[in-house]
């Protein structure tokens, strides 16, 4: 074989030669060449795999953001006092509530809604049930004046309602002596000249006395000749207004006094002509 070999290279010139050797080295050059890029890549590939690994891997958690601690809740103020406290000095009457000068005073002379609307809630439900047994009966009027409120039958009267300090009080068209050994504690205040036409008064103290007094306006009735009727129930609840508030609504009046005479201290409205004429009526 070697024989081959030298007779095959004799064949070649020097020049042949040399370019053979040259191809040759050129293609083993290449051949490293592309090793070395295949190693360089691949320990680049893997360089990058391990500089990346680490910040998957080692990167903590983040954690959790703490949750805000509450707000401590604000101590709650303290209510004011309710109108009603401030102005229950004012609910009766007469009440002298400031002075003018050292002769004068000044007191509330106040109408029978205004004392309706500054009672309390156990009189505005007796009231509210007594109206509505007077007006289930069919022709019954009613009028309410300053003082009172009055229910008369085709002109005849029944009943008057009036609110003496706490105290509902009814006069009825009855004869206070034909009831008195009977369940019923009627008083005789027919001396008196403007409950002439109702000299029997019954104050209404309780449930109990209202139911009565139901029993009583239906013998006023009876007598009458009155023909009961079934009506809704009407509830005449009205809510507690201040005595200022009532002042400007014409409700309650301001009456200055001094040793030798009274006068009505009227409101700005009043003065203006936007409030209801004041009333004598006692």
């Amino acid at each position: 074989m070697q024989s081959n070999m030298l007779s095959m290279l004799s064949a070649f010139t020097g020049m042949e030669i040399a370019i053979i050797v040259v191809i040759a080295s050129l293609s083993a050059a290449l051949v490293i060449i592309n090793v070395v890029v295949l190693l360089v890549c691949f320990t680049h590939r893997n360089y990058v795999r391990q500089q990346a690994a680490p910040v998957e891997n080692s990167a903590p958690a983040p954690a959790p953001e703490p949750e805000p601690e509450p707000m401590p809740e604000p101590e709650p103020e303290p209510e004011p006092a309710p109108a009603v406290a401030e102005e229950a000095a004012a609910a009766s009457e007469p009440v002298a509530v400031e002075e003018d000068d050292a002769d004068n005073s000044l007191r509330y002379n106040r109408s029978f809604e205004a004392r309706l609307i500054q009672s309390d809630d156990e009189l505005k439900g007796r009231y509210s049930v007594i109206k509505n047994e007077l007006m289930a009966y069919k022709k019954l009027s009613c009028r309410m004046s300053w003082k009172k409120e009055s229910f008369s039958y085709r002109r005849n009267p029944v009943a008057k309602l009036l609110i003496k300090g706490k105290t509902l009080c009814l006069y009825l068209a009855l004869n206070a002596a034909d009831y008195a050994d009977s369940k019923y504690k009627l008083e005789d205040v027919s001396e008196i000249s403007q409950f002439a036409d109702t000299p029997a008064l019954y104050r209404l103290k309780n449930d109990r006395r209202v139911k009565y007094a139901a029993e009583l306006i239906a013998v006023i009735m009876e007598r009458l000749g009155a023909e009961r009727r079934e009506i809704p129930q009407v509830d005449y609840y009205q809510p507690y207004c201040g005595t200022l508030t009532l002042i400007n609504r014409g409700l309650i009046k301001r009456v200055v006094e001094d040793e030798k005479t009274a006068f009505i201290k009227r409101s700005p409205e009043a003065a203006q002509g936007t409030a209801p004429e004041d009333k004598t009526e006692e």
